[in-house]
């Protein structure tokens, strides 16, 4: 399935990176469905990390880390093969996600105490397996974690006993 996104605000998004400003930047994006609303493909995270650059964050290089994962954030194993290298460094760095949330939450459950900073909101389903994105357009599900789905889940589990209150 596919989603749309949206890019967050430039300057929103660098403050929210320049608040740990202790902490390099990595960014990373996606080849599949950002990549097609251009928000988070390859080229745009080369784009976004010459923005930062520019305004004199740290950005930290690993080598052998690709811009963007071609099968997908949404792709567990894809994100586990492709981040290896960055997963095996310190954790002292955090991570610009250029994804719609499913993708978010491989990167969180593969980079486990990364801060992780979302750079799009989602405004379209993003559903793949057992992962899933509300599409509430304000996404904190690298931060905070999805404050929606939560409600959702809770949701479904009263919906499931008959909604009695608990």
């Amino acid at each position: 399935m596919s989603v749309t996104t949206a890019s967050k605000c430039y300057d929103d998004l660098r403050r929210s990176v320049a608040d740990c400003g202790d902490l390099s930047v990595v960014v990373l994006g996606c080849d599949k469905c950002v990549k097609t609303s251009e928000t988070g493909g390859a080229n745009e995270v080369r784009e976004l990390r010459q923005r930062l650059r520019g305004s004199g964050l740290m950005l930290r290089d690993t080598a052998g880390l690709v811009d963007a994962v071609e099968e997908g954030l949404c792709d567990p194993k894809a994100v586990r093969e492709r981040f290896r290298p960055l997963a095996a460094e310190t954790n002292d760095y955090q991570v610009v996600v250029l994804s719609c949330g499913a993708g978010l939450k491989c990167v969180r459950d593969t980079l486990p105490g990364v801060r992780l900073v979302p750079g799009l909101d989602t405004l379209g389903p993003g559903v793949k397996g057992e992962l899933a994105c509300l599409a509430c357009g304000h996404c904190e599900f690298g931060t905070a974690g999805c404050k929606m789905l939560r409600i959702a889940e809770e949701q479904a589990w009263r919906l499931s006993r008959g909604y009695t209150a608990s």
